[in-house]
C-alpha cells in the first residue's frame, strides 16, 4: 500500500479510538514497534499513527517519553522528524 493510502486508513481507524486508556495503551505500542524496524518507511508510518492521537493527557505524553529510547534514532529522518513536531505542537495546545 502507498503512503497515501495508508495514511488515509489509518485517520480513518484512529477516529473510533475514543478513551483516553485507548490512546496511551498505542502510543506504548507503537513507541516500542520503532524498535523492531529498519525501514525508513515503517519509521514514518508509525510516527504518523503517533500523531494522529490526541495527548489529552499527561500520562500520554509520559508514555510518548518514557518511548524515546525507541525513537530518537529514528528522528533524523525528515518524515519522522515532522510528525514528532506536530505532536509537540498538539501537546503545547492548551485545552
Amino acid at each position: 500500500m502507498d503512503e497515501d493510502g495508508f495514511e488515509r486508513t489509518m485517520r480513518y481507524i484512529f477516529t473510533f479510538i475514543e478513551k483516553e486508556k485507548q490512546a496511551e495503551s498505542i502510543v506504548e505500542k507503537l513507541c516500542q514497534r520503532f524498535r523492531l524496524t529498519e525501514d525508513a518507511r515503517q519509521w514514518r508510518d508509525i510516527a504518523y499513527c503517533l500523531s494522529l492521537l490526541p495527548f489529552k493527557s499527561e500520562r500520554s505524553v509520559r508514555k510518548l517519553i518514557e518511548g524515546f529510547p525507541f525513537y530518537r534514532d529514528k528522528l533524523h529522518e525528515e518524515g519522522v522528524y515532522t510528525r514528532f513536531q506536530e505532536i509537540l505542537t498538539k501537546v503545547r495546545e492548551p485545552s
